[in-house]
């Protein structure tokens, strides 16, 4: 099968999606395409390169021929969109003798995203609109097929979760983590790790807000990921440097997920997280706001909780379940087994990757059934 992945981001979760999907899709032995700006960190397929801007309207018409050229020159079996604004550029009506089929992922429905209530009203307008463009949609939680159906988009949206290699992402042993812990120059005190790029949707804003207010004892909050720390710095005030530290992206998340106590998650809204899946794997209780995919992750099912999750705006809630978990030694090693079991249950790569595949399956026989008078790429 011949593969395309469209992309825009060049960090975060969804690049690192992508590469896990292009990696065990190359080792399955099919041929695999990524379409990606040319500074996002693509480590397996053969790479494209185009550069999208969201903000630059006036580009569109060249992102949109870009995308066009290239589809056309791979002649790909599926198209796989790859969030919301690759969504928009890949299901645009256009004229073509034969079309791949097109598979989109929303990676969290843009809905929140957008700063108004028009601007909400469109997107949802523009979701219900361009369903009927997809042969499938993939999603990485059930709240997330819920919140699409919620909002008019009359199209099957089938479940995959994360993709984790719950081998590479396993739990480090006592010896290991001290030595971690020693090494990262956290030795002797608790460790909060919240795991996600710097921005708005992630939350760190109300979380340093609140931790200033009041901090957990004998805690350091560490805000690891991309972006700028000057907004953070300026909420966080004296505990900045001190209880609070942001060491910027990493290649290797593992060492810091090694030494935290607890991952904490404020995002205001998401898909199903990343960092949450990894930290599962590595057996480590997560305290987190209400999100998709948040519940079925860390509460819901047949095991017992792997940590807690408060309401949307409850960030004192949320530091006083992050206290218990560095205070109650019995409870965060019952909650640590309970996070390593359902990461192998619902982010095990194989299992994840079979369901990918099987939804390809599907989409390309909805195209071979449907007529070509219209392609979305």
């Amino acid at each position: 099968m011949r593969v395309l992945h469209v992309v825009e981001v060049s960090i975060g979760g969804v690049i690192s999606v992508v590469n896990t999907y292009a990696q065990w899709q190359v080792a399955a032995g099919h041929e695999v395409h990524v379409l990606a700006p040319d500074d996002a960190a693509v480590i397996a397929g053969q790479r494209h390169t185009w550069h999208p801007r969201r903000r630059a309207p006036h580009r569109f018409p060249r992102d949109v021929r870009v995308l066009r050229q290239t589809v056309s020159a791979l002649e790909p079996d599926v198209v796989h969109l790859h969030s919301f604004f690759p969504g928009v550029l890949g299901r645009l009506p256009t004229r073509a003798a034969s079309r791949p089929a097109v598979v989109y992922q929303p990676h969290s429905w843009a809905f929140d995203a957008a700063p108004t209530p028009v601007g909400r009203r469109l997107t949802g307008a523009w979701e219900r609109h361009a369903g009927r463009r997809s042969d499938a949609v993939i999603v990485n939680c059930r709240d997330e097929a819920d919140e699409g159906q919620a909002h008019g988009v009359d199209v099957t949206s089938h479940v995959v979760g994360i993709p984790v290699d719950t081998d590479h992402f396993a739990p480090a042993t006592p010896s290991e983590r001290d030595t971690i812990r020693e090494d990262l120059g956290v030795s002797g005190r608790s460790v909060l790790l919240c795991v996600g790029r710097l921005a708005r949707q992630k939350g760190q804003d109300r979380l340093v807000a609140a931790w200033r207010e009041e901090p957990v004892p004998g805690a350091v909050l560490v805000l690891l990921g991309a972006g700028d720390p000057g907004p953070l710095e300026q909420i966080a005030g004296p505990e900045w440097g001190r209880s609070v530290i942001a060491p910027g992206p990493v290649p290797d998340v593992r060492p810091w997920l090694y030494a935290a106590d607890v991952v904490v998650a404020p995002s205001r809204w998401e898909s199903q997280e990343v960092a949450v899946a990894e930290a599962l794997a590595c057996g480590k209780p997560v305290v987190a706001t209400v999100v998709n995919g948040a519940r079925e992750a860390i509460a819901d099912g047949p095991e017992p909780p792997a940590g807690a999750v408060v309401g949307q705006t409850d960030l004192v809630g949320l530091l006083a379940a992050c206290r218990r978990r560095v205070t109650d030694a019995d409870l965060t090693a019952g909650e640590a087994t309970s996070a390593r079991s359902r990461a192998e249950r619902m982010f095990a790569l194989d299992a994840v990757m079979r369901r990918v595949t099987d939804v390809y399956v599907g989409a390309l026989g909805s195209t071979s059934s449907s007529p070509a008078t219209e392609a979305e790429t």
